[in-house]
């Protein structure tokens, strides 16, 4: 199978914090200042302020009376600027009718290499920091988004194991890629995965599954041969339901990074993984470690 063109060396100059000052963002917090020492990058702690998107609690500060409310607010601003001290960096707050288009023009105009943000499940797995209009970004972004679940203990960039999962859909083969190149500069083993249906599961309208050996076989050919790894990769088949066996996976295999490749379909309600559904968002939710998605 033949797998994209993508970069050799990930390189990060730029990175994009996003927060609302909620408990589900600290993680997220620690991550993206871990990622900025260990690349170099500059670091913009971005919080946008739109009226009326904070109705399930999903900050604390949108409770309190205004004055009170500027006054916490100031005072996670200095919390957020002390996580970043010895660094390049900026602290930024915005106003405006919508998350995305703020989120886009920073992007641009900063040049960003890297959206990092926090999850939060309970309720609603699908559900990031922002609801549904951060759902919103992880279906638009067009750089990579590293995503912090509330299970994610530790806030460090140190990837010593790191899991790839995919389908085999070019969406899947653009973030080996990726991969392959944190692999790597962490020198970690690196853990190529494929999720099948169980034996004897109704069968679909899909093409033909492909036997385990087949799905052994295409996995080990997805990593170049010039890739230089540290380690020899290993490979995992994993059968059931996808999002269940990725974090399983994670779990049982002690991954400190997953990467996988997502598309887009039309508007952003049709974010998805190249699994289909809102796989990557429910994944992110539930995982032990931090979650790397890269849009086609």
């Amino acid at each position: 199978m033949n797998t994209p063109k993508g970069p050799t060396t990930v390189r990060l100059k730029n990175v994009l914090y996003l927060t609302n000052f909620s408990r589900s963002s600290e993680t997220a917090l620690r991550l993206a200042a871990a990622v900025g020492r260990k690349y170099g990058a500059k670091v913009y702690a971005l919080h946008v302020v739109v009226p009326g998107i904070y109705g399930e609690g999903t900050s604390e500060l949108e409770a309190m009376p205004i004055q009170a409310k500027e006054e916490a607010a100031l005072e996670e601003f200095r919390r957020v600027g002390s996580q970043f001290i010895g660094l390049d960096h900026e602290v930024l707050e915005e106003h405006g009718l919508g998350v995305w288009m703020i989120v886009e023009k920073k992007i641009q105009d900063r040049r960003i290499d890297l959206l990092v943000l926090g999850t939060r499940g309970r309720n609603g797995v699908r559900k990031l920091a922002w609801g549904s209009l951060a759902g919103e970004i992880f279906g638009r972004s067009p750089v990579p988004i590293l995503s912090i679940g509330p299970a994610v203990q530790s806030g460090g960039a140190d990837f010593r194991r790191i899991l790839f999962v995919t389908d085999f859909t070019p969406d899947a083969a653009y973030a080996i890629p990726y991969a392959v190149s944190l692999a790597r500069e962490n020198d970690a083993r690196l853990i190529l995965a494929h999720v099948m249906p169980h034996p004897g599961a109704k069968k679909s309208d899909r093409p033909r599954e492909m036997s385990v050996a087949e799905v052994i076989h295409h996995l080990y050919e997805m990593v170049p041969k010039d890739a230089n790894l540290p380690l020899r990769p290993e490979v995992a088949v994993e059968f059931g339901k996808t999002s269940e066996q990725i974090v399983k996976a994670a779990k049982e295999r002690n991954i400190h990074l997953i990467v996988l490749g997502v598309r887009c379909e039309r508007g952003y309600r049709g974010s998805t993984t190249h699994f289909g559904g809102d796989i990557a968002q429910q994944v992110a939710a539930c995982s032990p470690c931090p979650i790397l998605t890269i849009r086609a």
